[in-house]
């Protein structure tokens, strides 16, 4: 499989020094719904050593339109989502290693969850738990980045934790304008929030960190905004 990431390795922001620091990163993704499956597919993909799922929750029929890893089959049969991502992951990349939690990221499981992590990445969609991702980064100073997505809108802001950053206040739902799905979203969405993420993931892993977004990056769709400011 010497030619997998050739296309990758050709690319001056990677090269094969990148690639070979993509495998030996360790992600954890809080979440394996939209935004959890499309960045697990993009970072198994890339070639990512090491992924962790984390997620309490079955396949549903209603979210099969933007969970891109999953199918009829996995929402009848209650499957739960992260073991068929796991199955699908294992089919698309057999050298990425996949954990996975079939449990929901808490307050009692955060450290061990935490361990020897490298990034995390919200996939998640209620603000309780990106507060709990946001203190448990904090404590250990691992970087972590936002996504946010509700109907056309989205949201990504990278966090360095480790330099004492935090997200505060600073996404209260009333704030930012991107609460959940509760209110509909449109698939496309996700998938946008979902290729920053990754992006600025795979940027931090290969040591580009310099070309990490600083501010926060807000789109609208529908009404055709996009703010890349802070």
């Amino acid at each position: 499989m010497d030619n997998r990431y050739l296309s990758q390795k050709l690319f001056y922001g990677i090269q094969e020094k990148g690639q070979e620091l993509l495998k030996k990163g360790r992600v954890l993704l809080v979440g394996c719904g939209a935004l959890g499956t499309i960045n697990a597919e993009f970072l198994a993909r890339a070639g990512v050593g090491y992924l962790r799922l984390v997620d309490g929750d079955q396949v549903e029929l209603p979210n099969l339109h933007r969970q891109l890893l999953f199918d009829e089959s996995d929402a009848n049969g209650g499957i739960l989502k992260v073991h068929a991502a796991r199955s699908r992951l294992n089919e698309i990349n057999s050298e990425v290693k996949i954990e996975i939690v079939d449990r929901n990221f808490t307050e009692e499981n955060r450290e061990e969850l935490t361990e020897n992590i490298d990034l995390i990445i919200d996939c998640t969609d209620n603000f309780a738990a990106r507060r709990l991702i946001d203190k448990a980064a904090l404590q250990k100073g691992i970087p972590w980045i936002y996504g946010g997505v509700a109907g056309a809108l989205g949201m990504v802001k990278f966090v360095f934790a480790g330099r004492g950053e935090s997200i505060g206040e600073l996404f209260d739902s009333e704030v930012s304008g991107v609460n959940t799905c509760r209110n509909g979203v449109i698939n496309t969405a996700p998938g946008i929030v979902a290729c920053i993420q990754t992006t600025e993931a795979i940027k931090y892993l290969t040591d580009n960190q310099n070309n990490i977004h600083d501010g926060i990056i807000y789109f609208d769709l529908w009404n055709n905004e996009w703010v890349g400011g802070s």
